[in-house]
């Protein structure tokens, strides 16, 4: 899951990643990861690396997603792509903030 803070305007750009809970920074990413391995599940957050968007034009956008997250007490790194993601029509709701 990639969560992207962006501000006014989605705009292709590299977006370093926010640390869990940050609700000071303009701008950033977050990632979150999950996968299994036979019957066991893991799930990690990104804790280092970076976003890079890329806006094709037809409404849709492609992104790269690398860094490092720690699962338990190994570290795992993570390189992913993701292509012709439609970005998705405004709508009239209130946008969702992190509450502590």
């Amino acid at each position: 899951m990639v969560l992207l803070r962006y501000g006014d305007t989605l705009a292709a750009a590299s977006y370093s990643l926010l640390s869990p809970g940050d609700s000071v920074a303009g701008r950033g990413a977050a990632v979150a990861v999950r996968f299994v391995t036979g019957t066991q599940e893991y799930g990690f957050a990104l804790d280092s690396g970076a976003v890079a968007l890329a806006l094709d034009g037809r409404d849709a956008l492609d992104a790269r997603v690398s860094g490092w997250g720690l699962e338990g007490t190994v570290r795992i790194g993570l390189d992913a792509t993701y292509e012709d993601l439609p970005i998705p029509v405004p709508s009239d709701t209130v946008p969702c903030r992190f509450q502590t």
